[in-house]
């Protein structure tokens, strides 16, 4: 699975209870991408987009904590030159978001949450 760090960050206030009016932020440095599903000739494809933090050992990804999910609809048009490295489907997303991915990571992650 790859991950996508992104800029800006995504960052979301939080409370710990309804009557707490003191807020905090989370924020969210990486995105990551699953098609949902996936017909092999579609004209349309979604993808569930998932934003959070990675967590490394040794420069690979170990877990994902996601923060915010979304779906978002990527024509044929938008995946056109997709081919073999899912990188640049993280690029198109983020293009669509009015972000930035400045690097990508990789590793073998469980539970995301999709």
């Amino acid at each position: 699975m790859i991950f996508g760090k992104i800029n800006p960050v995504l960052s979301m206030v939080t409370q710990d209870s309804l009557f707490n009016p003191t807020t905090t932020f989370i924020t969210g440095s990486y995105m990551t991408a699953i098609a949902s599903p996936y017909p092999l000739g579609a004209s349309e494809v979604n993808f569930r987009v998932s934003f959070g933090e990675c967590e490394f050992n040794e420069g690979t990804v170990i877990s994902f904590r996601s923060i915010h999910q979304e779906n978002i609809q990527l024509s044929e048009e938008d995946l056109e030159n997709w081919g073999t490295d899912d990188s640049i489907v993280l690029g198109i997303i983020a293009g669509k978001k009015g972000i930035d991915v400045t690097e990508i990571a990789s590793g073998s992650v469980n539970g995301i949450g999709f």
